[in-house]
């Protein structure tokens, strides 16, 4: 439905409703109640207005404005609502419009035939506006039933065009995908020998007694396949499942089948076989995958389709979905036949020879989901830039194609495609995507680079970051004194230090006009300098922040002074006077003391932080203690939480100190 053009009114017959309201309170069940609307309704132009006055909100006489509008075009089956206090549409029925009310009876209709005169909204029901919200659920449900149907008629449609599965590829499945799925069942006897049943050759034997053993790998006596011996009262039931793929064409693509076969045993007889695919993906030219599944639809309006679609990749983990280690490959008899039918030009044997030629369980997945969305892919790997192609192929997938969204999908060529220019096409032999990125912000530049300075610029550079860096790097200086300056430097340093070392002088409002401090001789020496003076700025403030909560700390300081005081000939101990003195000892020690959390534990009177201290250095911090009222110390730790020989004695000490200062009890060092 189009939008309307919007007018508001000022009905006199609205101002009077409210003001009759507010004087009379209308009773409901026994109860007074205050209506939170007046709705007038009125006809024009062949649409049905519903506008909306909320009593609350109309304080005096002029402000008597439309809180919704809402337009009714009974003849389309159509509406749509204007919310006039955030100026905007919704389609949404009247039972959902913002919050126009909360119960049928909360909202007065003045001059309700002028609704019930629709034919649409005749009825049975306690309010006009009951009639309206049902008639608007009708038509929503019918148009939910046309797009299911819809949906249902697509799918039909694509797998009307599934092949019966051959009884070649039956037989493959069964003879490679189970081969593991072969029995020996014996059964046990009092005789030298006990009767065997081969699950392959279905042949009875007799097998010496000595050789049957539950679970022993051996070969049948008679066909000579590799067979599992299994005592038949031990394995009464055994279940084997695998799982295989295969792909055929469709009318504009390909459909991957994923087929899955359940061999159940009970004694020694023939197998029940079980064959289902609970799983089919649709692979057509320019659309993304789409993924189909055998489950019951768990929408309101039922789809009719024996499968259902679902709205992401690989997002099926239940029974549906084919576990790895179930997995036993691709079936191969026809398969580039039906690849050439589905997409003529196809490099796809090509890329999975150049991948090891092994055909894994999502390869005719991985690559076909990149050329249906990028079919340029192939001019890349007939023009020999097959590291861009399995770049591209190895993040097609949900996650991946995040990392892809530089590359324009619609562009006609393939430079057009990557970004870059058709010289810069050609003069990169078999280029990566950083040297693709590197390029593009080359261009935005209006630089040209040769094959040799492009490769330097993607080794001095962090992959994650290649445009960052880049546009930092020619932000400072020309490319040329960018390349000069790496010769003869480590690419460890540029990726690891020199880019942290352009952020952090920034910080610190480094001259990078000077080529001195732009171009510094030793890079990882200027880097740690540049984090010192960070850190130290850092250390400055929490100080001076610690130094404002100075107060409660002396105040404390001073009442457990003597009783958590102590020192011997080797070790002296005692509480912290300042929190800016636990801060600055948190920093030094590299513990956690610094935080406010053990300030506060302090001032509360819950524990206290205590300094262990060595007599002949008693400023220099060695060991940190929290210990509490009742002298149980809860900790003690040295510089980076590590204690080391010392701590022997550290404990004798604190042992002493607690049995001194507290009146006998005994420390138990953790």
């Amino acid at each position: 439905m189009r939008k309307p053009e919007v007018t508001l009114k000022d009905i006199p017959e609205v101002r009077e409703e409210i003001r009759r309201i507010r004087e009379e309170p209308a009773m409901y069940y026994g109860t007074e109640y205050e209506y939170r609307y007046v709705i007038s309704p009125e006809e024009s132009g062949g649409l049905i207005i519903l506008r909306w006055y909320n009593v609350k909100k109309a304080k005096n006489e002029g402000d008597h404005t439309e809180e919704c509008i809402t337009y009714i075009d009974a003849v389309r089956e159509e509406w749509i609502t204007y919310v006039t206090a955030e100026r905007k549409w919704s389609r949404a029925t009247i039972a959902n419009t913002g919050s126009v009310f909360v119960r049928w009876e909360d909202a007065l209709v003045i001059h309700p035939e002028r609704l019930q005169a629709c034919q649409a909204f005749t009825g049975t029901g306690d309010h006009p506006l009951e009639l309206v919200n049902t008639w608007q659920k009708e038509v929503n449900g019918k148009k939910l039933e046309n797009r299911q149907q819809k949906k249902d008629n697509e799918t039909n449609s694509l797998m009307e065009q599934v092949k019966p599965l051959t009884e070649a590829f039956l037989r493959w499945h069964e003879e490679t995908a189970m081969k593991d799925s072969r029995y020996l069942i014996y059964q046990r006897s009092k005789r030298k020998t006990f009767c065997a049943y081969c699950t392959h050759c279905r042949g009875y034997m007799d097998i010496p007694a000595p050789e049957c053993r539950h679970g022993k790998k051996g070969k049948c006596p008679s066909c000579g396949s590799r067979v599992t011996m299994k005592a038949a009262g031990r394995a009464k039931k055994i279940v084997d499942t695998a799982w295989t793929e295969y792909v055929q064409a469709v009318r504009d693509g390909l459909m991957i089948r994923f087929v899955k076969m359940i061999k159940i045993y009970e004694g020694q007889t023939e197998p029940r076989r079980i064959v289902t695919e609970p799983l089919r993906v649709v692979i057509e030219k320019g659309k993304k995958p789409a993924w189909y599944e055998k489950r019951d639809s768990n929408t309101k309006y039922k789809s009719s389709a024996e499968y259902q679609k679902n709205q992401g990749e690989l997002c099926v983990y239940g029974a549906n979905f084919p576990r790895d280690d179930l997995f036993r490959g691709v079936y191969r008899r026809g398969l580039e036949a039906e690849l050439k039918k589905a997409f003529p030009y196809n490099t796809f044997m090509k890329w999975m020879l150049r991948n090891g030629g092994k055909l894994e369980q999502y390869s005719v997945y991985d690559y076909f989901a990149a050329y249906s969305i990028l079919p340029l892919i192939e001019s890349l790997e007939k023009t020999g830039k097959a590291i861009l192609v399995d770049e591209i192929v190895k993040n097609t997938g949900i996650e991946g194609i995040r990392k892809l969204r530089w590359i324009d999908r619609t562009a006609a060529t393939v430079s057009g495609m990557l970004g870059i220019t058709r010289k810069q096409y050609r003069l990169l032999n078999n280029p990566t995507v950083e040297e693709i990125r590197a390029c593009r912000v080359l261009n935005q530049h209006g630089i040209e680079a040769d094959g040799i300075s492009i490769y330097r610029i993607v080794k001095y550079t962090r992959h994650h970051s290649i445009e960052e860096d880049l546009q930092k790097i020619l932000g400072y200086m020309p490319l040329r004194k960018f390349l000069r300056y790496t010769e003869g430097k480590e690419k460890y340093d540029f990726r690891n230090y020199y880019f942290d070392y352009l952020r952090m002088g920034e910080r610190l409002g480094y001259d990078f006009g000077n080529d001195f401090v732009l171009f510094p001789k030793d890079i990882k020496e200027a880097h740690d300098e540049a984090v010192n003076i960070l850190a130290e700025e850092k250390r400055e403030k929490e100080l001076a922040a610690a130094a404002e909560k100075d107060e409660g700390i002396r105040k404390m300081e001073k009442k457990i002074r003597q009783k958590f005081t102590y020192e011997d000939n080797e070790y002296i101990i005692r509480p912290a006077k300042t929190n800016q003195e636990i801060v600055k000892e948190g920093q030094v020690q590299h513990i956690c003391v610094g935080n406010g959390e053990y300030r506060e534990k302090m001032e509360e009177g819950k524990s206290y932080i205590l300094f262990l201290r060595r007599r002949d250095d008693p400023d220099t911090p060695f060991y940190t203690v929290e210990i509490t009222p009742d002298h149980e110390i809860i900790q003690r730790h040295g510089r980076y939480n590590q204690e080391k020989e010392e701590k022997e004695s550290v404990d004798r000490f604190l042992e002493k100190f607690v049995e001194v200062k507290g009146n006998g009890r005994e420390y138990h060092a953790e």
